[in-house]
């Protein structure tokens, strides 16, 4: 056996040794699934049970429904069409060639209500949203396990949803990993978690 064939030979003895570590340690057979689902009992809801590995596999993060001061929701601005705009205006009759003048700017309209308003904020990025349009996000129950709960959102400001329905103030959601619980409670995908 020459130099080269036996360095070639080790290559491939180290490689398969170095790839044979990279298993969890189980065999075949008794391998342990990433993540379970439970029913809970007299409801339609699921919970989603991880494995610890499970959990650092999507790098699984909570936050916590809190009340903070903020302004009111903002109303959408009207959008000026047509001769309303400002310099768009026709000119009068008998003055071809020239422009209205421009009507004064008006004020905005003084507030009427309390500057800020204490209101329930869940961290938007735990808020998912159903093909119909309805929010949720994923509670933590403690120990690994994930229920899906419904939200109403009123507004979003920032990374905070402002929600008029919701699990209580103080109520651990998930924030990183909810698309794979979601995934994994509606039987699609999955690689994420194993």
């Amino acid at each position: 056996m020459t130099a080269r064939s036996r360095s070639r030979l080790l290559a491939i003895a180290v490689t398969g040794m170095m790839l044979s570590g990279c298993g969890s340690g189980r065999s075949a057979g008794t391998a342990v699934a990433p993540a379970k689902l439970e029913a809970i009992p007299g409801t339609s809801q699921v919970a989603v049970h991880l494995t610890a590995a499970a959990a650092r596999r999507i790098a699984l993060q909570t936050g916590k429904i809190t009340q903070q001061q903020l302004p009111p929701r903002s109303p959408v601005p009207a959008t000026p069409a047509g001769p309303a705009v400002p310099g768009n205006t026709a000119p009068p009759e008998g003055d071809a060639g020239k422009r209205a003048p421009a009507p004064p700017p008006t004020a905005p309209p003084a507030p009427t209500g309390p500057a800020t308003t204490l209101r329930t904020v869940v961290p938007f990025a735990a808020v998912l949203y159903q093909p119909a349009g309805d929010a949720f996000v994923y509670v933590d129950q403690g120990g690994l396990v994930f229920v899906r709960q419904p939200v109403v959102v009123d507004y979003v400001v920032g990374d905070l949803a402002v929600v008029t329905s919701a699990p209580p103030v103080g109520t651990s959601v998930v924030v990183v990993g909810a698309t794979q619980l979601i995934g994994t409670e509606l039987g699609v995908g999955g690689e994420e978690l194993g």
